[in-house]
């Protein structure tokens, strides 16, 4: 089995590693390295919105039998960090992800601030595992994490990170050769949830908008109408 905890609050009782997550993409990475050697729960859904996610009385209890909390971090989770850290066996075993891979807000090398997350609001762009080299700084810091906590299967966990950088590394360099048939002039992206600032930063193109920036609303017929606009005016292919 993969070792998923279902939606009920069943973290098993057998002496597997016990770790709690946020957001889907940070679970699936998660389950790459961890397989079946940990119980994982993530806390928030696929489909509901990170950024503004009220943790539930369920997910208290999910984190109260967890050894480990894992989470993006660069406040993506709004407040799920505080009831992890008021509801974790040892408080000190929660490990941020984005604070452990980027720091500083240098533009070539730190966290991007955008339209969707302004510096005035000092909340930078948080979608780091877009890029796929930031994705496997993921793979490596959860290896590093699981196995901190859980010697025993360090060799598993180090196996499975060597074949999770395999894939990685082929994802990495398709789309490096597909980049190279776009003109650079045309390397302009629309998108639709501000997640894209990393993997452009990455491949040298430039996010000009997205249709829903930062929340989950739909746009108004007014920002539609601006995009089409952009779009135009910026010649985006």
């Amino acid at each position: 089995g993969s070792g998923l905890a279902g939606t009920r609050n069943d973290l098993k009782s057998d002496d597997r590693l016990r770790v709690a997550t946020t957001v889907a993409p940070i679970t699936s990475i998660l389950l790459q390295v961890g397989g079946d050697r940990i119980y994982l729960h993530g806390l928030i859904p696929p489909g509901i919105d990170s950024h503004t996610y009220e943790p539930k009385p369920s997910d208290a209890v999910i984190l109260g039998r967890a050894d480990i909390f894992i989470m993006n971090g660069a406040s993506l989770e709004g407040s799920t960090e505080a009831i992890a850290r008021s509801n974790l066996k040892d408080p000190s075993k929660i490990y941020k992800l984005a604070d452990n891979t980027l720091s500083g807000d240098d533009p070539a090398t730190g966290f991007l601030y955008d339209f969707s997350f302004p510096r005035a609001e000092g909340k930078p762009n948080p979608h780091l595992w877009m890029n796929p080299l930031y994705a496997l700084r993921y793979a490596e810091l959860i290896r590093d994490w699981l196995s901190e906590n859980d010697a025993p299967n360090a060799s598993y966990y180090a196996a499975n990170y060597d074949a999770f950088k395999v894939v990685i590394d082929q994802l990495n360099a398709a789309i490096e050769k597909d980049s190279q048939t776009v003109p650079p002039e045309s390397r302009k992206l629309l998108t639709y949830h501000d997640s894209w600032a990393y993997w452009a930063r990455l491949y040298g193109y430039t996010v000009i908008g997205a249709a829903q920036p930062s929340d989950f609303k739909e746009p108004s017929a007014k920002e539609v109408a601006d995009l089409i606009q952009q779009v135009r005016d910026e010649k985006v292919p």
